[in-house]
């Protein structure tokens, strides 16, 4: 009897021993990884947009070198009330042409800045007149293409990204560096400039909706900045996204795969405000669409380039502000670009894309 006890007790103090020993491995296995981590290279990092001229060539007396200039730019506020028209562009942006404008100087960079855009006017007429003019101050050659979704399927912002990015290459096929840009978000300030660097540049970390900081770390949404290289290396934007979200965060998650930093100004410098408006609610399929972007080689600007893409396009006026082409999409693999009515002085693109089976 007392031999039985005593193997109980054996069994009891080695079994204690081992989970003992597992906890200790544990907490030395935590601390260890919480001990790291002040070492790993952090992926998102912020950078002042001075970094990214080269200070030098700017410096010098006499220098060709496209330099940014960083002065405060005073950018009108607006209100619920504010009145907007088209025609505000013909006086303030003089200089701008077929939605371009190049500076007299050399630059390294030559930007496009895409806008998805349906049923958003007033939020149009809010952002170009500020776009432009800080543009303008920022002294880089530029393209401003205003891409438009038809019809009543939902909309669909990593297509109409990936759409832009071909178009924008077929009219120019020099520029190398590609914003993103979100009708409804204005930027407050002119130091941010819109260039890109080797990484994934998040231009709006502080946004008036998130009070001023990114909702979660990984956040690529509203305005983002990407070269030419590297748009193509992720295979652009996903294009399964029906409907509002996902889209962004794929796009960053696709960045993370090549191990691109996702990089940021300060947020007192990417600061942006958005006009009021009907908010639409993520849904559940986008979440469960989002865990398939490792699939990501196969879906993206792949998709238009393999499936038989072609455009053709036709231009009107001669005084014109922005380059704008509207996007009618009839089901999964046919698309079609149709003629769209806009002021005299814009540009009027006619011009059809197909993407067949």
């Amino acid at each position: 009897m007392i031999l039985i006890r005593g193997n109980r007790f054996v069994r009891r103090l080695s079994l204690y021993r081992c989970k003992l020993c597992m906890a200790i491995y544990v907490v030395v296995a935590v601390f260890f990884i919480i001990a790291s981590l002040p070492n790993l290279p952090p992926r998102v990092v912020y950078t002042h947009p001075d970094e990214l001229t080269d200070k030098e060539l700017c410096s010098q007396p006499g220098s060709k070198v496209c330099c940014p200039k960083s002065e405060e730019l005073d950018l009108t506020q607006y209100s619920s009330d504010t009145p907007t028209d088209f025609l505000d562009l013909l006086y303030e942006a003089q200089h701008v042409c077929e939605g371009s404008w190049k500076p007299q100087c050399v630059s390294s960079q030559k930007i496009a800045v895409i806008i998805p855009y349906r049923e958003r006017e007033k939020h149009l007429k809010l952002l170009l007149p500020r776009l432009h003019a800080l543009l303008l101050r920022q002294n880089m050659p530029y393209y401003v293409f205003v891409i438009e979704q038809a019809g009543t399927t939902p909309f669909n912002r990593g297509l109409l990204f990936n759409v832009g990015v071909l178009h924008a290459l077929d009219i120019d096929p020099d520029i190398n560096c590609f914003i993103f840009h979100d009708v409804d978000h204005l930027p407050e300030k002119s130091e941010n400039f819109y260039i890109c660097d080797t990484e994934l540049r998040h231009l709006s970390p502080a946004v008036d909706d998130f009070r001023y900081h990114p909702p979660f770390v990984n956040f690529a949404g509203g305005v983002a900045a990407m070269s030419k290289e590297n748009i193509f290396k992720i295979n652009g934007f996903p294009t399964r996204h029906w409907g509002w979200g996902s889209e962004d965060d794929e796009f960053s998650a696709r960045g993370l795969i090549y191990n691109l930093k996702l990089t940021r100004p300060p947020e007192y410098i990417g600061r942006y405000k958005t006009p009021r408006h009907k908010k639409h609610s993520i849904s559940i399929k986008h979440q469960s669409e989002f865990i398939k972007f490792r699939n990501y080689l196969h879906d993206g600007l792949s998709i238009l380039i393999q499936k038989n893409f072609y455009q053709t396009w036709k231009l009107e006026s001669i005084h014109k502000k922005i380059n704008k082409i509207v996007f009618n999409h009839h089901h999964h693999h046919n698309y079609n670009i149709e003629t769209f009515k806009i002021p005299s002085f814009l540009r009027n693109v006619r011009a059809k894309i197909f993407l067949n089976n």
